[in-house]
Formats: structure tokens, sequence, C-alpha cells
């Protein structure tokens, strides 16, 4: 086969080949209710992924969503929880391992969050770092999950 066959069926098949799902995006939403002397914090968090990973829980999104759509939905959850003027502490197109620590504290709670991080050790543990720069004691995890479209997993991981 001459070079030149070669480099046309290369191009053929760069250009038919399947192109891949945008990448999935991660927000996560905050709110902090100043009443009575109370410093109450609420949380909320949506993620998408592509269809072809399969899923059906309650944060999975299909493929055709925008990333404002996904955060309007966080938005929309964290009202639904009493969270008064949410505002968006993480939207983020890359994958990895993501965590909310939670302190429940004697004037209300406190959140803390983690950035995409390669492991789910190191996503708890930013997520109870930044709780406790936050001002919370004692935080506990609530939620951890992964980006998991990118790994081809099949369903998100579960707080412990």
């Amino acid at each position: 086969m001459s070079k030149r066959c070669i480099f046309i069926l290369f191009c053929a098949t760069t250009l038919f080949a399947r192109v891949p799902a945008a990448d999935g995006y991660t927000v996560i939403v905050l709110a902090i209710s100043e009443q009575q002397g109370a410093h109450h914090e609420t949380y909320a968090y949506a993620y998408r992924t592509a269809k072809a990973a399969g899923s059906g829980t309650s944060h999975h999104l299909s493929a055709d969503i925008s990333r404002s759509a996904v955060e309007q939905i966080a938005l929309k959850r964290c009202r639904r929880k009493g969270g008064d003027n949410p505002k968006i502490v993480l939207s983020t197109g890359e994958h990895g391992y993501f965590a909310i620590a939670v302190s429940e504290e004697q004037k209300g709670n406190i959140v803390g969050w983690s950035d995409p991080l390669p492991s789910p050790d190191t996503a708890i543990k930013e997520a109870i770092a930044n709780c406790e720069k936050r001002g919370g004691t004692d935080p506990r995890v609530k939620e951890q999950w992964r980006d998991y479209f990118h790994a081809g997993e099949k369903r998100p991981i579960t707080a412990p």
C-alpha cells in the first residue's frame, strides 16, 4: 500500500470516528443564612456526565445539558433545601474526586468542599481542611463522588 493510500485511510478513519461526548461538569453551591445570630450554611451539588456512562442517580444528568444548566440545577436544589441567596463556590469541567464536609456547630453548619483531586482520600482531606479553615470544628464528610465518566465507571461513589 502506498503512503498516499495509508494517509487517505487514516484521514477517513479520523473523520468518521465517533467524537466522544463533552466533558462532565461539576457544580457546588453554598448558601449562608445569618438569622438570629446563627451562621447556618446549606449546600447542594450537581454534575453532568455522558449518557453512555449510565447511572440513574438523582445527581446524574443527561449528556446534552450545558454547564450553565447544571449550575442552575445546583442553585435550585440549594434553594429547595432552604438556602437563601445561594452562590456557586465551584464550577468546573475538570474530572476527579470531590467531597463535601460539614461541621455541625451550636450556631449552625459550616461547609467545606474539595476541588477535583486524583484520589478519594485527598478529596476528603481537602474538604475537611477547607471546613476547618472556614471555622468548623470536627467536620464530617457528607458527600463524596467522582466525575466517573472519564474513568468508565458505572456509578458515583457514595459518602461513607
